[in-house]
């Protein structure tokens, strides 16, 4: 086993290249680096890192400086000439792979720009320029020692080379009336996506301005109420939206809650999972022929376990919901929204969400062996919760966890065990003032279109002022000091 090859590890090689004087080729040493910009793409790039810093497999491209022998070369770049990055990871291991590529490692060939060679093999998930040079693997990779160790015997990547003809394909698709009309499809797609995307969610925040979201200059507060530690932890986080003010949860409105975790199905059957801290959009439902579909931005998927819809998060968290169609009705395309009915572990401990008349009144925690366990006691009005208390049958205490209190809807008041409380003041349903327990009061004034232009907190805490620019969509930020 050797080290594993990463970006920014040196490849040293000796390449050939035609020189003018004398009029034939000669061995031109070089210096290399790891550094392939294509690994840095979102959603695209490199997932796996070692100690941070980027991966490196076959395919893998890098940037190199030639050490001429002293007489005229080619001007850089030229065909067939010396080329500035001209160089990739030719081979990485049989047995071990990053992101579906063989992993590379210390002493792995590199392929160097040559007069005479082969051209690279294709590379899946690898965007190629056109080749200015033929290539041989007279380099290697001189990976810097770390604690990751790569073994196996060496490989390249064969299912790699399909890539180029499958990008002239999509290159044909893309010109093609079936490609437009996809194009067109995945634009609608798009939109819909950001339209139910939480504010702080793939979204620029001003974090000092206590928080305002300069791309629409809305309101957007965190706050925990509390934490239950277990085998399955459960934190019960209260997240604020002045932009979301029409969804009115079980804390009010624009606030939203582990309780408002939701599954809303459309009609032309796209799916959104909202859990408070975004909205992950799957393009349509599992069905018979489908085990699960993936969602495009953070890897989430959707399944079906009978009439239950699980949806699995990237940390193995699943969260559980019944779309049970009426009795003697067939299945129609319809809008629907399935609220949250069970949220569990790959163990199976779970937290189950109990209604009734579709309100919540418990919250259950139950192990792997589905004894019951603590539970807690949720009191409501108009669907609107007003107290939590846990309740531990070991030992027989109730514990207060959090109370609210409503005006009009909107919460004014969240106490903590303690009774201490934070406080809220709203027009409209948008957040006008928010009192922290210790009485640290942030404001916040709106222009006609409810976007916050001004915002501080008590004694010119955070002054920060903003100015939109609706024809160059930009926002200018100005903070306490005039900057």
């Amino acid at each position: 086993m050797s080290t594993a090859a990463k970006h920014f590890d040196p490849q040293l090689g000796i390449d050939i290249h035609m020189y003018a004087m004398p009029p034939f080729p000669l061995p031109t040493p070089h210096i290399g680096l790891v550094l392939d910009p294509f690994d840095y793409l979102p959603f695209l790039g490199a997932t796996v890192t070692v100690n941070g810093v980027k991966r490196a497999t076959a395919g893998t491209g890098g940037l190199d400086i030639h050490i001429p022998l002293g007489m005229w070369t080619p001007q850089l770049s030229m065909p067939m000439g010396p080329q500035f990055d001209g160089e990739e990871i030719f081979m990485g291991s049989k047995t071990v792979t990053a992101d579906g590529d063989p992993f590379s490692r210390l002493a792995a060939p590199v392929l160097d720009c040559n007069l005479a060679g082969l051209i690279p093999p294709f590379r899946i998930k690898k965007l190629k320029k056109p080749f200015r040079s033929l290539w041989l693997p007279t380099g290697i990779n001189v990976a810097i020692p770390t604690n990751v160790k790569v073994g196996g015997p060496l490989t390249i990547s064969l299912m790699a080379m399909l890539f180029h003809a499958a990008f002239a394909g999509l290159g044909a698709l893309r010109r093609s009336k079936l490609g437009a009309r996809a194009a067109q499809a995945f634009k609608g797609l798009r939109q819909r996506v950001f339209k139910h995307m939480d504010s702080g969610f793939l979204k620029c925040k001003v974090l000092r301005a206590e928080p305002v979201d300069i791309r629409d200059g809305s309101v957007s507060v965190l706050h925990e109420d509390f934490a239950i530690p277990g085998r399955l932890p459960l934190t019960w986080t209260r997240r604020y939206s002045s932009a979301q003010t029409e969804q009115a949860g079980v804390c009010g409105h624009g606030w939203q809650t582990p309780g408002d975790i939701r599954l809303e199905i459309e009609a032309d059957g796209v799916v959104l999972f909202h859990d408070g801290r975004g909205a992950a959009v799957f393009p349509q439902l599992p069905d018979a022929t489908t085990s699960e579909v993936r969602e495009f931005v953070d890897g989430a998927r959707l399944s079906r376990e009978g009439a239950d819809l699980l949806v699995r998060t990237k940390d193995d968290t699943r969260y559980r919901f019944v779309d049970l169609p009426a009795a003697g009705v067939a299945v129609l395309p319809r809008a629907r929204s399935l609220p949250i009915v069970q949220v569990e572990d790959a163990c199976g401990n779970h937290w189950r969400f109990e209604r009734r008349d579709g309100h919540l009144v418990r919250i259950v925690e139950s192990g792997a062996d589905g004894v019951q366990g603590r539970f807690i006691e949720v009191e409501a009005r108009h669907g609107r919760i007003d107290r939590l208390q846990l309740h531990d049958p070991a030992t027989g205490l109730t514990h207060p966890l959090v109370a609210y209190r409503y005006t009009d809807g909107d919460l004014v008041a969240a106490e903590d065990a303690l009774g201490a409380p934070r406080r809220f003041v709203y027009r409209q349903h948008r957040l006008l003032q928010h009192t922290d327990r210790v009485g640290l009061s942030f404001y916040y004034d709106y222009d006609r279109q409810w976007r916050v232009v001004h915002s501080w907190g008590d004694g010119g805490l955070y002054d920060y002022r903003f100015a939109y620019d609706d024809l160059l969509r930009e926002t200018a930020v100005t903070d306490s000091l005039g900057h």
